[in-house]
């Protein structure tokens, strides 16, 4: 999910080229179907986003609820309306994660492999073999959680883990 907030102070349509321009990069990136929630009181941004987003949601920034956000892909939203925990359920949203494992046997490489479907090894030639880098495929953080409660339980222990949003 991308999430920006908009602060616009004197430059009203300048913060909001800035914010549509972030909003059309992640759009190629992605090349999906995007559903962009969007706080009406934001100024100069309907036409701009309607271009760009397959779906657009506008709703005051008290009526912005997990329920209303949870299936979208961006949040534009100014910034007194709120935005937390609460919002924003974290273990719900899909990321990438940057994991560091240790190993206790270079073989449990292959344990790793069944639990994660997708994954990106990232290795170093000065790396300890019982030492891994890797960056997971796209998944919650329920889900990866529940993945390193069965690593650990194998012996492999997690040294990092660096949550990354799409």
């Amino acid at each position: 999910m991308l999430y920006i907030r908009c602060s616009h102070g004197l430059r009203p349509r300048y913060t909001t080229a800035r914010t549509v321009e972030t909003v059309r990069y992640m759009h190629k990136k992605t090349e999906k179907e995007m559903k962009v929630i969007v706080d009406n009181k934001i100024p100069f941004i309907r036409e701009a986003i309607g271009q760009i987003a397959d779906e657009v949601v506008y709703l005051p920034g008290k009526a912005f609820t997990p329920e209303a956000v949870r299936d979208a892909d961006a949040l534009i939203i100014r910034t007194r309306t709120l935005c937390n925990r609460q919002l924003l359920d974290w273990q719900q949203i899909p990321a990438r994660f940057y994991l560091r494992l240790r190993l206790s046997d270079p073989q449990q490489l292959a344990y790793i492999s069944l639990l994660l479907d997708e994954y990106k090894l990232l290795s170093r030639p000065d790396q300890p073999k019982t030492e891994i880098a890797l960056v997971t495929s796209t998944m919650t953080r329920r889900c990866l959680q529940e993945i390193l409660a069965q690593l650990q339980a194998e012996g492999i222990v997690p040294l990092n883990t660096l949550f990354v949003l799409q």
